[in-house]
């Protein structure tokens, strides 16, 4: 056999198959299609990813982001988080006054509970521990409120029970509030009754407080 008729019988001589690869044996990368469905997918998982984060993945229902919204600090927003679902609203008020108490931020929420009527729950952050400490018992110089109780609860944060006369006629003869803090940061809140006959018994008060508190 002649070197012609050698080669063309063992094919081509510079190394490449005349053979197509069969489509099962490509590499992923080489299918557009997929590399563009795999691009479109990491893209969606990063912009979700990135959405849950800069949003606080709250886990909130709708009425509860709605009031977080009314915070400027996350600090607060944190600290009030157990109370914001059952809060009708949540607002900073455009001229608190003497009711901020000297905090640097002050959100007032208003809500009704099933055995204590209308509600305000009021959450203040301060620039210092120090300077809420200070705030503590204003209560007592501003409304003349009779301390009732003063505890520990928790990791050593206070809680405060006050009273205040309620209206003249009424089934229970004082109107509480609780204040409440957290240890070694400078926020703390305030729940409150409202006066008149619908105004609940301490009791009533506490146990509606100890149902917001963290678990």
């Amino acid at each position: 056999m002649s070197a012609e008729s050698q080669a063309t019988a063992s094919g081509p001589t510079d190394g490449v198959s005349d053979v197509e690869e069969p489509a099962t044996t490509r590499a992923w990368w080489r299918r557009p299609l997929l590399w563009v469905v795999s691009a479109i997918v990491v893209a969606a998982v990063a912009v979700l990813v990135g959405w849950r984060v800069g949003h606080g993945d709250t886990g909130l229902t709708a009425r509860g982001d709605s009031n977080r919204a009314a915070f400027t600090s996350t600090r607060l927003a944190d600290f009030a988080r157990p109370w914001l679902d059952d809060m009708r609203a949540c607002t900073r008020p455009a001229r608190p006054g003497v009711a901020a108490r000297g905090a640097v931020e002050y959100v007032r929420c208003t809500a009704t509970g099933k055995d204590t009527g209308p509600l305000t729950v009021s959450f203040r952050r301060y620039g210092s521990v120090g300077d809420r400490n200070k705030a503590i018992d204003v209560p007592a110089v501003t409304l003349h409120a009779r301390l009732v109780s003063n505890t520990k609860f928790g990791k050593g944060a206070t809680k405060i029970v006050w009273a205040v006369p309620n209206d003249a006629g009424a089934r229970n003869p004082d109107v509480f509030g609780i204040y409440w803090d957290m240890a070694g940061s400078p926020v703390s809140a305030e729940l409150d009754a409202t006066r008149g006959p619908a105004a609940p018994d301490e009791r009533s008060l506490t146990a509606y407080w100890w149902d917001h508190q963290p678990s």
